[in-house]
């Protein structure tokens, strides 16, 4: 008889099938092994147990016995599957495995042992009781292909949960990345219900096969959804916060470097070990040397080199776009560049980006910290730090040193000069490579390099090359170090032919930078004709003052305009006013900017002969501005055939810039201007743009009320209230848009809301631009397209959004432009139509979610701990939980509770609730406390967290007419000073101008009626902590002036009788502190004496304090005080003021010694001069 074979059984397969496909998803043979050791569930109980105890050493116990149910339901599936199905023990030991490794791996961190315990038990009350349906159902022959459909799950679960943890650097971004781990797992989570629906019903064949391919659908439709989404917010992300990226310049630096240049610091000792990222000895390297030693090529050539090796981020800072540079621009720049091409740093930054990461530094600190420290080994390399504003290089060199105590594997690089100010900081930090003192042959190899390429383009005697190489010879020696000083005296023969000319430019060379400037500029200010000269000196003034650099384009057109009466705009050819200012100027990517920052601060020194002054430079491309959008082709009524003959003849080149910057010099000049009166000729430029060009139905006086504008502006009121009052209104408008999706083409949505009529001409514009042009290669028969890219440069295509950058930047194609218009879009949403951002949306689902969460309609059902009978141990976290999630009506539950609190732990929940949730749970929280605001402590320390967490709607509650109504009794009331300090320094570091507008009247009422010991409220800004707390910070001391302003325009607020004395008082703490001038010339202006609070001989004064200091703030700060009166014979108790290091010193900053600086502002104010003008 024949032996039958054996028919191996369908689900056993299944089940193999399964346990195959797990492991290769793993995608780690170690892990799996490590998973299969674990053979049964006591095996698990065991490590449970284990991990109790460990955890309770600790302090930290966790509540295990909520997986108990899964576990348990696990131990009945194993039996049943142990009956119906032979499988292999290696098989059904991942079913233990997994969730004791898992449970081992997260007991590391609090959050994550939480999460995987919570998650496990949702998971446990889905699964059914298998020993009870199995028998219930025995019958159903494919009762067994349901298990191996729950076997699938739980593997999915498992790789799902296996894969993240196992990752090297999971901890820190746990909080960003388990929401999307927790969403797939969710996937799975419906996979189990539905497979249990379909154990209690008559299932079929095909039901398993439509669970089968139903799955499969589901995990891979999640995939490309969460792919899809994740990239659409990144860029939506990217756009919103629009991230700098160098790689231009960085190409550019490649380009303009010779073969050789850095070799000796590829080979440096120092260097090496800072790129080996397991000798942690060298962090932070500074590269320092003089000015023009070739620092910035250096770092390109670092940036090449750290390349080969592993993920480097980088910033080229420059002096040109400084004004715009901030601390806060570097990290988001970082922060993007890191996450540009690696998706799970993506994921990392969407899941962790909050709304005010585009102006909060902390935010994006924070997030930087996390993305370097999941991304493992990265360089960071900051070249120019010295060129952006003091205050914002201080910031962001402390950020840096934080960043780099903070993460281990990162290493920092910065380039610049060897500033005190930066010397301060990285000295005690930092290892230092000079590089002016090591880089000849790398001046020489550069000198070599442009020699042989200039040579080529000339036709040279033989002798006369040989002569001009001799007399090249020494320039590498004479440079002592910079790059920069080879590249003018190059620059200088560059265009010169004749051979005795260049002789004569090279037979005696300069003695150091400043010469070889002084060579270049009395050339320009000899040129002949005079208009030429003028026409020079205007570009190099422009291009000095202007915050926003211009185009060739627009500069041309700035040329004709300012040499015009007015009428003329249009470039008939190419200016050669370019190539007069070179070796200075050079064009990059058509920006026209200077060779270097050092070219600007020689050209604005007062001391050098013939100097550009920056005051009147930006007065005249004001003017020019202004001038230019009066002019016809600006009328919005211009006639279709009129206008495209303008575009194509190139009238609008200078628009965008125009329109955009006009406002912007105007603050500026005014700004500059101090305390002088508008000038006639700016007031009459406002004057005929207001006639011009006002909009004839103009409707955004009411809607636009509430909008800020810069104070610089009031300066005009006095004299022309009429054109404050439009520059006031531009300016709110232009908050406005900042702010709000205005689009140039749905301009009729917003239009109305301008003040002026130019923004006709932009949306003409736009569309004109925007019509089709030519295929690249052929172009038809009287086409325009070269006169357009001739004009306009060649990024035509600009984008539709006003708030955006690349409005007036553009693109060079239509398809870039589309690309980059999808990322301005934002698809989510709030949901409740009456809410602000069910319109504006956010820029990321997790932004979205949090809204929702922070403003939950319902409470939540799925709570696992009950808040309707909870343990005393239980109460404390559930609470801070419910108010991290805002959860009123589980609060209303725990408050009978929650009085039996620590006073300590009831002062955190209340702090974290005006922090960050809303009113309506501060008020549930505030219940525990009596309403006693400005008198009471802890109501006052609630108010600083509002504050401290941006929080305007618990701010809001806090300043009800309800609540405030109750309190200011007449006769005054006592509050806390220490407290009271505290909002002091909220509302000077933290709070913005909006809060500040909104706690004003309040807080007056406060400083009238609100006493302390021996003190009065309005002293608390006055004080040492106060003036500390700007920290030199433009937007923090706008605050505290603000403050100054409004407690002294209030006469029932201020100082009393002493009102000179603490003015007097705190200009002492300034001059020891900051050192900050908009400081002390509002003090001076609200009554402050020079000398100080007392006039007793003998007391330091202000000047004695600012002379013990050594800096060039101090410096700075004395001038100001001797130009403003200050005695500097009237000596100390101690010794005398020019004793001081500060006096002593005062050479190395000013140029001047002491008894000189004495004497100079004597003189000055004998004849009425003052500084700063």
């Amino acid at each position: 008889m024949a032996k039958v074979p054996n028919v191996p059984d369908p689900v056993q397969a299944a089940f193999e099938k399964a346990a195959r496909e797990f492991k290769a998803a793993l995608k780690n043979d170690k892990l799996y092994d490590e998973v299969v050791k674990t053979r049964s569930i006591d095996d698990v109980y065991t490590a449970t147990e284990a991990l109790q105890i460990e955890l309770a050493k600790n302090s930290s116990l966790r509540r295990l016995s909520k997986i108990q149910p899964y576990l348990e339901r696990l131990r009945a599936y194993s039996g049943v599957v142990e009956t119906f199905v032979q499988v292999k023990p290696d098989v059904l030991a991942l079913i233990w495995g997994p969730i004791k490794l898992l449970l081992q791996w997260t007991s590391t961190l609090t959050q994550s042992l939480d999460a995987i315990i919570n998650t496990t038990a949702e998971i446990g009350e889905l699964l059914p009781e298998f020993k009870d349906m199995t028998t219930m159902f025995s019958q159903n022959h494919h009762i067994k292909d349901v298990l191996a459909l729950f076997f699938q799950d739980l593997l999915d679960f498992y790789v799902v949960a296996l894969r993240f943890f196992s990752l090297g650097r999971w901890r820190y971004f746990f909080e960003a990345m388990w929401p999307v781990q927790k969403d797939r797992i969710k996937v799975v989570m419906s996979h189990v219900e539905r497979h249990t629906a379909l154990m209690r019903n008559e299932v079929r064949l095909e039901h398993i096969r439509e669970e089968h391919d139903a799955r499969l659908r589901a995990l891979e439709h999640f995939e490309r959804t969460e792919r899809s989404n994740r990239q659409q917010e990144y860029n939506i992300i990217k756009t919103d916060v629009s991230p700098t990226f160098y790689d231009d310049k960085l190409y550019q630096i490649r380009n303009q470097t010779c073969k050789g240049t850095g070799k000796w610091l590829l080979q440096d000792d120092v260097f090496l070990k800072w790129l080996d990222v397991a000798n942690r000895s060298t962090d932070l390297l500074w590269l320092h040397g003089i000015p023009g030693a070739g620092k910035t090529f250096l770092a390109g050539t670092v940036i090449d080199k750290a390349m080969c090796s592993r993920r480097t981020v980088f910033a080229f800072l420059s002096y040109d776009h400084s004004a715009k540079t901030t601390a806060l621009s570097v990290l988001h720049s970082l922060m993007f560049q890191l996450a540009s091409e690696d998706d799970q740093l993506q994921a990392v930054l969407c899941q962790s980006a909050r709304v005010n990461l585009k102006n909060k530094l902390d935010v994006a600190t924070q997030l930087l910290q996390t993305l370097l420290s999941c991304a493992g080994p990265v360089c960071v390399v900051i070249d120019g730090i010295d060129e952006i504003d003091g205050s914002e290089q201080r910031v962001l060199l402390h950020q840096l040193v934080d960043l780099s105590n903070a993460c281990q594997e990162t290493r920092i690089l910065v380039s610049s000069r060897a500033e005190p100010a930066i010397e301060k900081v990285l000295e005690p930090v930092s290892t230092k490579i000079r590089v002016d003192t090591r880089n000849a042959g790398s001046i020489q190899a550069y000198i070599n390099a442009w020699f042989g390429e200039w040579i080529s383009t000339h036709d040279f005697l033989p002798n006369d090359e040989a002569s001009i190489m001799g007399l090249l010879a020494p320039l590498s020696a004479k440079a002592k170090g910079m790059f920069l000083y080879a590249r003018i005296m190059l620059g200088n023969i560059e265009l010169l032919s004749d051979i005795e000319d260049i002789r004569k430019e090279l037979r005696v060379l300069p003695e150091n930078l400043n010469e070889a400037y002084e060579r270049v500029f009395r050339r320009i200010n000899s040129i002949q004709p005079h208009l030429a000269k003028t026409k020079c000196r205007s570009l190099l003034g422009w291009v000095s003052c202007t915050s926003t650099p211009l185009t060739i384009q627009e500069l041309e057109q700035v040329l004709v305009v300012s040499g015009s009466d007015g009428s003329t705009c249009r470039v008939s050819s190419p200016s050669p006013i370019i190539q007069l200012c070179r070796p200075i100027i050079e064009v990059v990517d058509d920006y026209v900017k200077f060779v270097h920052f050092t070219v600007k601060e020689y050209i604005d020194d007062p001391n050098v002969e013939g100097f550009i002054d920056t005051m009147e430079a930006t007065l005249s491309l004001t003017i020019c501005c202004t001038k230019y959008l009066c002019q016809d082709h600006h009328n919005p009524w211009t006639e279709d055939p009129e206008f495209e003959e303008n575009v194509i003849s190139g009238d609008y080149r200078l628009h965008y810039y125009a329109t955009s910057t006009w406002l912007e010099l105007t603050e500026r000049y005014l700004s500059l201007a101090g305390s002088k009166a508008p000038p006639p000729e700016l007031l009459s430029a406002l004057e005929n743009l207001d006639g011009a060009r006002s909009q004839w139905e103009y409707r955004g006086g009411i809607e636009l009320e509430a909008q800020l504008y810069p104070r610089v502006l009031r300066k005009v009121e006095p004299h022309r209230p009429d054109l404050f009052a439009m520059l006031r209104n531009v300016a709110r408008f232009r908050q406005k848009a900042s702010t709000s999706q205005y689009r140039i083409d749905q301009a009729d949505a917003w239009i109305a809301l301008d003040p002026l009529v130019t923004s006709h001409i932009s949306k003409m514009l736009y569309d004109r631009l925007d019509r089709p042009h030519c295929p690249t290669v052929q172009h038809s028969h009287g086409c325009s397209c070269l006169a357009l890219k001739r004009h306009y440069g060649q990024q035509p295509y600009k984008c539709a959004f006003i708030s955006c950058s690349f409005c007036r930047r553009g693109f060079q194609t239509r398809a870039q432009r589309k690309s980059h218009h999808k990322h301005h879009d934002i698809p989510w949403k709030c949901d409740v139509e009456s809410c602000h951002y069910a319109e504006v949306g956010f820029l990321s689902r997790r932004m979205r979610d949090d809204h929702l969460d922070f403003h939950r309609m319902e409470g939540n059902s799925n709570t696992l701990i009950s808040t309707t009978n909870p343990d005393a141990d239980e109460v404390q976290p559930i609470l801070f939980d419910l108010v991290i999630s805002d959860n009123v009506a589980e609060i209303k539950k725990l408050i009978p509770h929650a009085k039996a609190l620590p006073e300590g732990v009831r002062v955190e929940l209340r702090r974290l609730a005006a922090y960050s949730a809303s009113s309506a749970t501060l008020e549930l929280v505030s219940q525990m406390y009596p309403r006693k605001p400005w008198e009471d402590a802890a109501w006052i320390d609630s108010l600083v967290s509002s504050i401290e967490g941006q929080n305007m709607e618990t701010l809001n509650w806090h300043l009800s007419k309800e609540l405030l109504a109750q309190v200011h009794p007449p006769t005054g009331f006592n509050v806390n000073r220490p407290i009271m300090m505290r909002l002091c320094e909220a509302l000077i570091e933290t709070a913005s101008m909006e809060m500040l507008s909104l706690i004003e009247p309040h807080f007056l009422r406060c400083c009238k009626y609100g006493r302390m010991y021996g003190s009065s409220v309005p002293r608390l800004f006055l004080t040492h902590q106060a003036i500390k707390a700007t920290a030199r910070r433009d937007d923090r001391e706008k605050r505290l002036i603000f403050l100054w302003r409004a407690m002294s325009s209030s006469n029932d607020t201020w100082l009393s009788l002493k009102a000179r004395v603490y003015l007097g008082s705190a200009l002492g703490f300034v001059a020891k502190t900051t050192c900050s001038l908009p400081l002390a010339q509002v003090l001076l202006e609200l009554g402050a004496n020079v000398d100080g609070w007392n006039s007793n001989p003998g007391v330091a004064t202000p000047l004695y304090h600012a002379a013990r200091i050594s800096s060039p703030e101090a410096a700075e700060f004395i001038k100001f005080l001797l130009y403003q009166g200050a005695n500097p014979d009237r000596d100390s108790a101690r010794e005398s003021i020019k004793e001081q290091k500060g006096a002593k010193d005062i050479g190395k900053w000013l140029n001047m010694s002491w008894d000189q600086l004495v004497k100079k502002a004597a003189e000055d104010r004998a004849i009425g001069v003052v500084w700063p003008s």
